[in-house]
């Protein structure tokens, strides 16, 4: 019948059996200094190490958002990242990840959690810190101009039909960023009384004060708006009186 081929000597067949997992690590700068403003455009490089070599396919960048501890479900995604190239037993990838592409808002108070996923050849998971089990939590220093009221005095607090009453307001930018704001103080109405701009570095505070007269009795509803914001920020002060009580309980002391 004859043979296909002919041996010489003895084949030797060597299986080498890979039971230890790649490990993932994140190049030096890379998620570090971030803010709100960079987070649509963060260049992300790693780097793979395994003994016998990883696939130049199938990597992935994955990550959420953690609002108020719980992960925003419709933030999750995640993208394939590139092979840039291997160096004996380590291998390069790198992507740009872009934190809002998902169409959901990064807000303040969420927390930015990252891993990446990948397999070697005989099927084993990445370990380490940065995969599923172990994700990378991701400071981002939210930049923003944040004008917060700082105080609301008024002068005197309760005071009598016809008299002047002073209001001090004071703001301060919270914030990274400059900016400015409207400040309106307007009746129970909606009708403007007084209004200001403040122009406000950061951490720095302004003040402004106003003088109204008590036009009538009990309460006058005074409210402060900050530009268009629909929540109104109420003045403390007490119901105006006909008169002065302390004056009054002279006079009747007096037997006027």
């Amino acid at each position: 019948t004859g043979t296909v081929f002919e041996v010489m000597g003895p084949i030797v067949i060597e299986i080498v059996l890979d039971s230890q997992s790649p490990t993932v690590s994140v190049e030096p700068g890379t998620f570090s200094n971030l803010d709100s403003l960079q987070i649509n455009n963060i260049p992300v490089q790693i780097t793979i190490q395994d003994d016998f070599g990883v696939p130049k396919e199938g990597v992935e960048l994955h990550w959420c958002y953690v609002r108020g501890g719980v992960v925003v479900p419709t933030s999750r995604t995640s993208i394939p990242m590139q092979h840039e190239g291997t160096s004996d037993t380590a291998s390069s990838f790198s992507a740009v990840l872009d934190v809002e592409s998902q169409g959901v808002e990064f807000e303040k108070s969420d927390r930015l959690s990252v891993w990446f996923t990948h397999s070697d050849r005989a099927g084993n998971l990445l370990s380490g810190q940065g995969t599923e089990l172990s994700p990378l939590d991701v400071y981002i220093v939210w930049m923003a101009y944040e004008p917060t009221p700082i105080s609301i005095e008024a002068t005197p607090y309760r005071p009598v039909l016809g008299e002047m009453v002073t209001i001090e307001f004071t703001l301060e930018n919270l914030g990274f960023l400059n900016g400015s704001t409207d400040v309106a103080l307007m009746d129970a109405d909606g009708l403007v009384l007084e209004n200001t701009t403040f122009f406000l570095e950061q951490d720095e505070q302004g003040s402004v004060v106003w003088t109204v007269e008590a036009w009538t009795t009990g309460r006058l509803g005074l409210v402060i708006q900050l530009d268009d914001d629909p929540l109104l920020i109420p003045v403390p002060m007490a119901d105006v009186l006909v008169e002065d009580l302390d004056d009054k309980s002279s006079k009747s002391e007096l037997g006027l």
